[in-house]
Formats: structure tokens, C-alpha cells, sequence
């Protein structure tokens, strides 16, 4: 990175105050967060339900973040100068994560500034009031600016959130895969791994024998014991979505799709159950792709017609699409998880079409010499 000798915002000492919060000192004589650790210097009697809302208390009001502060340099084009945009606050634990988090930010600040001067270039408009971003600096909180700081893994982590970004418009979790190997060279590869992966060890483009095999073992390593009506039984979670069965789609002898059928939920219940089910099927799927593209409200009963499939929430993943949706039956409503890649799903429609075309012009040919 560039040096930052002109930036009046490192001009004096940047400090930033960390979050304070209110304690009564009838019941606290001394806390502490700098290492994470709560001293109490007076014992404190409480029964048990006051011990464990003192303990929720202490787990929403004592944290360990740190407030950090990014700043991004641009230069602009018009003015021939350096500038500083509004300062921006980052939440981590620690520099690392920090720094990852402005890198993060400056990567997208890069790709935002590249398709503008497309959009521009394209329209011949003038680029001069361009700002183009150059670098960043990042404040810790005794306020030194950590933004060249050093850690194992730092290039091919950058390397990772750059790939990832450009290829599929969205940062793939890098602590999977980076730290597990100290010689990452084809990160390529790794996105290619997390596009083809359906759920567990399954992956598109397999044959049906392999992937029945696989839903064995996967349903297998679901499998818990789940108490009803006093009694147990053996059922199938992910997470703490249930499910009954995994439903597997081919073209051309290759596995293009699956459908995750969750447990069946009665009109009586479908208000209280059906959002519990979305909720659960959605922490999971968050989990490694974060928040949904589409973000809709489960559907009303009197909405739905019996038959028709409803999305509720979907993660577009450059090649591959993950939905859950809501099934209406005759009576009864179905949560389903559909992972599946939409470029076939629209050749196999336009095949359908060109079949159908086929045979109505087939069909009216042979009638050409009736009149």
C-alpha cells in the first residue's frame, strides 16, 4: 500500500471509544472486558432462575468485539488529487478479522468503480469526476492504523476473496479452505468443488447408482432418535429442519437436481409450523451462503392454490440455485429444499418445447392432403 503521510485523518492520534454500558454497582464491584473474562470481587446469592437471567445478561451486554475504523482512499480523476471518503465502522474480534472485513469493503468498492467506468466508457460520457479507489487504512482501537499488518495465510486469503468475488458476486467462506493447506495454489478448483456440491457428498453431473448410494449413507448420518407422544423414533434432521426423504432428478443420466421433502404439516397447524420449518431449513442454508437473494413472507393458506409450488427464500449461486418453498396439497402443506442447477431446468423446458413443436407440425404435415 501506498504511504499515508497526506491523510488528514491520521493528522494527531485517531482513537476510538469502545462501547460502554450502564452496570448496577449495588451488584458489581469491578468488571473487566479487555481479556473477555467477567471479575466478580463480591460473591453474589441469587436463586437459580435469577443466576441464569444474570448470565443471558451477561451474554448480551459483555462483549468482546472490538470497534475498528476504515477509511477508504480514492483519487480523483477530475481534481488530480487524493481524497478520504466517510470513515466506516467494522465490528471483530481481533486484527485478522478486522482486516478482513476492510478487504472485504475495498474489494467491492474496486468492482463498483470498474462498472461504472464500463457504464460510462459505454454511454461517452466523461470519467473526470471518477473517484477510483486506491487503497484503505484501518484504525484499531488504540488507534494505529493496522492496515499492512502481517498474518499466516494473508495472500492466499486475499487471493480467495478476490476470486470468489469476481466469479460469483459474493465472498465464499475462505476458513474451510485456506488454512487447511499451507500450499493453496488452485483456488479455482475450490469454487468449482463448492459449485458441484448438491448436499453431503453428493455432486451434479453423477450417475443414479453412485448418488443412491451416497442418500443412504447421507439419510444414515441424519438420523436421530425424535420423541413423540412420549415414545421415540427414528427420524432425519439437518439441523433442525426434519425431512423425509431426498428426491433425486437426472438429465441425460446425470444428476441435475434435489429435492429435500420436509415433514408433512396438517391445515390445522400450518400457521404455527410452516414458519418454524422455513426458519430452520434457512439457518442452515445461511450458514455457509449467507443471508437469501429472494426473501419472501411464507404464504397465507388462502393464497395458495392445491398443487402449485410457493418460493419463499433463494440463493442464486452463480451456476447452481438453492430454494425453499412451500407445497399445497389437498389438505396439507409440504416445506421443501430444492438444490439444483437452472441452466438445465431451462434446456430441458426448450427441448420440451421444440418436442411439442415437433409433433404439432408432424401432426398437421400428415394432414396436408385431406382437402
Amino acid at each position: 500500500m501506498q504511504g499515508n503521510s497526506h491523510v488528514r485523518f491520521l493528522e494527531g492520534k485517531a482513537g476510538v471509544t469502545p462501547l460502554t454500558y450502564l452496570i448496577n454497582k449495588s451488584s458489581f464491584h469491578k468488571q473487566r472486558c479487555e481479556t473477555c473474562h467477567l471479575h466478580l470481587h463480591k460473591p453474589l446469592i441469587f436463586d437459580n432462575m435469577k443466576k441464569s437471567l444474570l448470565i443471558a445478561l451477561f451474554i448480551l451486554l459483555v462483549s468482546c468485539n472490538k470497534t475498528y475504523t476504515y477509511v477508504e482512499i480514492v483519487y480523483s480523476e477530475g481534481n488530480i488529487e487524493y481524497s478520504e471518503k466517510e470513515p466506516e465502522k467494522i465490528k471483530a474480534e481481533n486484527d485478522t478479522l478486522a482486516y478482513i472485513e476492510a478487504y472485504k469493503k475495498f474489494i467491492i468498492s474496486q468492482e463498483v468503480s470498474r462498472l461504472t467506468d464500463e457504464t460510462l466508457t459505454e454511454m461517452g460520457i466523461s470519467r473526470d469526476w471518477r473517484e477510483v479507489p486506491e487503497y484503505f487504512i484501518l484504525i484499531n482501537p488504540n488507534g494505529d492504523d493496522i492496515s499492512n499488518i502481517s498474518f499466516n495465510s494473508k495472500e492466499k486469503i486475499e487471493s480467495w476473496l478476490v476470486k470468489s468475488f469476481h466469479k460469483y458476486g459474493f465472498f465464499m467462506d475462505y476458513r474451510d479452505e485456506v488454512p487447511l493447506s499451507s500450499d493453496v495454489t488452485d483456488i479455482d478448483s475450490l469454487l468449482i468443488a463448492k459449485q458441484s456440491k448438491v448436499i453431503g457428498d453428493i455432486k451434479f453431473g453423477m450417475k443414479k447408482n453412485e448418488v443412491s448410494s451416497l442418500i443412504k449413507k447421507f439419510n444414515n448420518e441424519m438420523k436421530r432418535e425424535h420423541p413423540v407422544f412420549g415414545k421415540s423414533f427414528d427420524a432425519y434432521f439437518i439441523g433442525n429442519f426434519q425431512y423425509n426423504y431426498l428426491k433425486d432428478y437426472y438429465y441425460k443420466d446425470e444428476l441435475y437436481k434435489i429435492e429435500i421433502e420436509g415433514d408433512i404439516i396438517g391445515d390445522k397447524y400450518y400457521d404455527q409450523e410452516m414458519p418454524k420449518n422455513i426458519k430452520y431449513a434457512q439457518d442452515v442454508i445461511q450458514l455457509e451462503y449467507g443471508r437469501p437473494d429472494y426473501n419472501f413472507n411464507v404464504p397465507y393458506k388462502h393464497q395458495m392454490k392445491d398443487g402449485y409450488l410457493y418460493t419463499v427464500k433463494q440463493w442464486d449461486i452463480n451456476a447452481k440455485t438453492i430454494k425453499i418453498c412451500v407445497q399445497s396439497g389437498n389438505g396439507y402443506y409440504l416445506p421443501l429444499i430444492q438444490i439444483y442447477l437452472p441452466t438445465i431446468e431451462e434446456e430441458m423446458k426448450e427441448e420440451m418445447k421444440a418436442d411439442k413443436k415437433f409433433k404439432e407440425d408432424s401432426i398437421l404435415n400428415s394432414t396436408k392432403n385431406i382437402f
